[in-house]
């Protein structure tokens, strides 16, 4: 038996196809019922075989296909809407909220204890995987058929980078193509929203929510709210400030202080919105839930509106290229590579689990090693924590749109090369030459990414032990920045033991976590304390 358990409001169910989101198909882009209407023409009519449907659409959605004895689950090529997978019993259960149906169909997973140490250091699992044994989540750009027998999976698209010394680069054609590309984007997600009352923009001081604005401004769109949040007066504010005055857009800021999230962690919300959002997979991303929740509190949100963050923007254009990526060509170099992006409660050495989950992945990769790191980040670190940062903006009843995402603007960045991608170079010299009109061009960026210095690179060459010493001894505050998410554990100084029951935690777990018992939370990075929050729950 098949059970199917869909929480999300937004998903529409018309005999044995349910969908959620939008996409463009040839030309023309359809929303709601209308794309479920789409999906259920096309496997009716038999045109296009699944894979070709799904390379063919170009949106934000989710795709479930039953019968009585088997299903076809899709994702589209940046996972936008979760959905997971196990057989018991004999029966298949798919879900978009894994805790609901463990309550509602009273299920006692089993946790994988390799998964939950590499959930723990990395905020997220690999591959297919969840924290429990036996259950899966759909990957970015995957086709899964089960039934009782079988799964197979498929991927109609995966990310690779381009290598190619030879291809010279016009600055001058290349904004001329981007702006054309960016007009047409545009123009499809305005398209697929033709009711949407405001669109909302999470605005920072940085580039990829500022292309955001600038390319609503440039099709004339007046029905946009812009808002920051963070410390008074903080540097990214601003400039988010500068840039909607600038603009002639509305313009809001949220401060964020011990006490309102304090407030927000004692409300049914924060527990209720980590639930929602981690899945088994992901680390909740919090950074925007306070200050959703208080513009919703205070009716600057209202029903029809729409969030449009910068997403992701800064992956695309090369802000994971470095120098040495080229030169990758061992599972330990590509590991060293992407060690930052393991490195949570970072006081200890990982244990050899992290390494050999990493390397698996590797060798099921079937590219060479220099191409690795950003299918790494396409495929784990954007899809499955970035992305998943609109659960706020859903759980809070809210749709958004991603439009940085979108399958063009992806397929242009990918065929840049590397060399010229690297450091987000070759973006930095198209906004210099037509990216932007006035008045964007003279407000100044937060910041403009560089090779590493000197002393970074002097750090970097000590020994791994010696620097995670002098990390937790030296820095023994996590730096205070803008956002100011150093303050969601900040009131009362809570510690973790406060929060998790340590004694309970096995001890490949505990082995990360025995150094910060006696330190407050507040002392730690955001997503270190999230990580650990979100599996409050979990019985290991």
């Amino acid at each position: 038996m098949i059970h199917i358990d869909l929480y999300r409001k937004n998903w529409i169910t018309q005999g044995a196809v349910s969908t959620i989101g939008w996409a463009e198909w040839m030309g023309k882009s359809y929303t709601g019922e209308a794309f479920n209407q789409l999906i259920l023409s096309s496997i009716r009519q038999k045109e296009y075989t699944l894979s070709q449907l799904a390379s063919g659409l170009n949106g934000n959605y989710a795709i479930v296909i039953h019968s009585k004895t088997s299903a076809f689950l899709i994702s589209d090529h940046i996972r936008s809407y979760p959905l997971l997978y196990l057989k018991e019993k004999g029966d298949i259960y798919i879900t978009d909220n894994l805790l609901a149906s463990f309550e509602k169909y009273d299920l006692t997973p089993t946790v994988d204890i390799r998964k939950a140490e590499v959930f723990l250091t990395a905020g997220m699992t690999l591959e297919d995987s969840t924290i429990y044994e036996d259950i899966y989540a759909l990957q970015a750009a995957e086709i899964v058929r089960i039934n009782d027998q079988e799964t197979e999976k498929k991927r109609y698209f995966t990310y690779s980078s381009n290598f190619d010394p030879k291809r010279k680069l016009s600055v001058t054609e290349e904004v001329e193509k981007q702006n054309e590309l960016f007009t047409r984007l545009f123009r499809r997600m305005q398209e697929s929203a033709p009711d949407v009352r405001n669109w909302i923009v999470p605005l920072s001081g940085g580039h990829d929510s500022r292309m955001v604005i600038n390319q609503m401004h440039k099709l004339g769109v007046k029905n946009l709210i812009c808002y920051s949040y963070g410390s008074p007066g903080n540097k990214q504010s601003r400039l988010s400030q500068q840039i909607a005055d600038a603009l002639g857009y509305a313009w809001h800021f949220v401060e964020y202080t011990p006490e309102k999230w304090q407030e927000l962690r004692e409300s049914p919300d924060f527990d209720r919105y980590f639930d929602f959002a981690f899945n088994g997979v992901s680390d909740p991303h919090i950074q925007d839930l306070l200050a959703v929740s208080e513009l919703n509190k205070q009716g600057i949100l209202q029903p029809g509106d729409i969030f449009i963050p910068g997403h992701t923007f800064d992956f695309l254009t090369g802000a994971y290229c470095f120098d040495g990526i080229e030169k990758l060509r061992s599972k330990q170099q590509v590991y060293n590579y992407l060690a930052p992006y393991f490195n949570q409660w970072e006081s200890t050495k990982r244990g050899a689990t992290v390494f050999e989950e990493l390397s698996a992945m590797i060798e099921h990769f079937q590219q060479s090693p220099r191409n690795f790191p950003e299918y790494f980040h396409w495929q784990e670190r954007h899809a499955k924590f970035i992305q998943n940062s609109v659960r706020v903006y859903e759980y809070f009843g809210f749709d958004w749109r991603t439009p940085l995402w979108d399958k063009e603007l992806m397929a242009y960045w990918q065929q840049i090369p590397v060399k010229e991608k690297k450091y987000r170079r070759f973006l930095y010299a198209c906004e210099k030459n037509g990216l932007y009109e006035e008045p964007l061009r003279s407000i100044p960026f937060d910041m403009r990414m560089r090779p590493a210095s000197t002393k970074t690179k002097l750090i970097a060459a000590l020994p791994d032990s010696w620097r995670r010493k002098l990390t937790y001894h030296v820095r023994k505050e996590t730096p205070r920045s803008d956002d100011a998410l150093y303050m969601v554990y900040a009131a009362g100084s809570p510690r973790f033991p406060e929060q998790m029951p340590y004694d309970k935690l096995p001890n490949r777990l505990r082995r990360y976590l025995k150094p910060y018992v006696k330190r407050p939370l507040h002392w730690f990075p955001d997503n270190d304390n999230n990580t650990l929050y979100a599996i409050r729950k979990v019985r290991f």
